[in-house]
Formats: C-alpha cells, structure tokens, sequence
C-alpha cells in the first residue's frame, strides 16, 4: 500500500489538537458526525451507517502523536492512520 502524507499547518498547541485526532469526541467534531465506540474501538459511521470505518488505537504518545488502525471498509481496511502533532 502506498503512503499518503498530508501537512496542515494550523494555530494551536499540541494540547488543543491531541485531542481532536486521538478519541471519538475529537472525531466528532471535524471527521464525522455519526461515531460509535464499540469494545475499546471508534467506528466512523457514513451515509446512516451503510459505510462504516472501525479504527483501533495502535499507540498514543499525549500529545504529540495517536495511531489507528482501520479494521473495516473496503477503501480503508487495513490502512494504518498516524496524526503526528
């Protein structure tokens, strides 16, 4: 699998970001609305769920960095996710 990388340059401390990309609530506010935290997971839901992204935290290092791992999805299955603050 290829790697993507994207850089956004943005306003903040590592404080206010960390927890934006490393727990539901912070998905919530930007990435999706419909999310769900089943058994230690964040699901992503789209489209009233008939898309659905399961991700697993890999690592956290607070708050400079937070690891997923996405388990479900045919575009996304199996596509590591690391936010580097």
């Amino acid at each position: 699998m290829a790697d993507l990388r994207h850089s956004l340059q943005i306003s903040a401390s590592t404080q206010e970001v960390y927890p934006l990309v490393a727990s539901a609530q912070g998905f919530r506010q930007w990435w999706a609305a419909n999310i769900t935290e089943p058994a230690g997971s964040i699901e992503l839901g789209f489209f009233n769920r008939t898309t659905v992204y399961r991700r697993r935290s890999k690592s956290s290092r607070a708050p400079v960095a937070a690891e997923f791992l996405c388990e479900t999805g045919a575009e996304w299955g199996g596509t590591r996710t690391l936010f580097s603050i």
